[in-house]
């Protein structure tokens, strides 16, 4: 397998990403038109559609898997 370092190499990736982004918003607002109308809804908009599609993964998961066998795992 992996192992542990490869693991946790992984969820560092997934951590980092999302701290790149706000690091980066510092830089990128000189550049945006009305920042201080669009950059909070940039944020708005896009934890909603981050919402929509974790709810929409997790629907699909119980619609695709019986909870019998959810159970199970």
């Amino acid at each position: 397998g992996v192992g542990y370092l490869g693991a946790f190499a992984v969820a560092m990736v997934a951590v980092m990403w999302p701290y790149n982004g706000w690091s980066n918003v510092a830089s990128i607002a000189g550049e945006v038109r009305d920042p201080q109308r669009n950059i909070p809804r940039a944020f708005v908009g896009g934890m909603l559609l981050l919402i929509a599609v974790y709810t929409a993964v997790n629907l699909s998961y119980f619609l695709v898997i019986p909870a019998a066998e959810m159970r199970t795992l």
